[in-house]
């Protein structure tokens, strides 16, 4: 199952799994730059997550121009 839903043209959706009982969202825009919009948990489910669904989109770590952080990481 994907963990990959896109928004809308050139807008996606990564759901990224944690250690703990919820999901968290990292958001990637595509457009002049490549934005991503939070990277999630520190935990390894998450972060290979993450890696997993940029990879999806069909982009790699290095693809990504800028990133927003809208919070502190616990």
């Amino acid at each position: 199952m994907s963990n990959v839903e896109q928004i809308t043209n050139g807008f996606w959706r990564v759901c990224l799994m944690q250690p703990i009982p919820s999901d968290v969202y990292c958001y990637v825009v595509i457009k002049d730059k490549v934005t991503m919009i939070d990277c999630g948990h520190p935990s390894f489910v998450s972060q290979q997550a993450l890696l997993n669904g940029i990879n999806e989109i069909g982009l790699n770590l290095s693809d990504i121009d800028q990133l927003i952080l809208t919070h502190l990481a616990c």
